[in-house]
């Protein structure tokens, strides 16, 4: 995939999905964002699918708490910072299950 073809990719995606991405890659269930944001689970689960628009200031709370610029997880249009970050918390999502799966490994081998 060409970097515009990523661009683009990354552009057509809903907003949403990038709260869920996010969420995913610093391994956080979307029961603990929402305890985190003192919000419902439901308040979560209606973000990542787009069935409620984020406030603001809830767009602020979520990019504070994983220290990322708001505009990381609520780009509008592709942007170098905002794909470079993207892809990072792919990158971390995949070497997150691979650890995973390594201490299952692991611990069926101790059995």
């Amino acid at each position: 995939m060409t970097s515009s073809q990523h661009a683009d990719k990354i552009a057509a995606m809903p907003i949403p999905n990038h709260i869920r991405r996010t969420r995913e890659a610093f391994g956080i269930a979307s029961k603990e964002l929402a305890g985190i944001l003192n919000v419902s689970p439901a308040t979560v689960s209606r973000w990542e699918s787009g069935d409620r628009e984020v406030s603001d200031e809830d767009k602020t709370r979520i990019a504070a708490h994983f220290k990322l610029p708001v505009s990381a997880i609520f780009e509008y249009e592709w942007s170098p910072l905002a794909d470079g970050i993207h892809r990072l918390l792919d990158v971390v999502q995949s070497l997150s299950l691979r650890v995973e799966r390594l201490e299952s490994q692991r611990q069926v081998e101790r059995s």
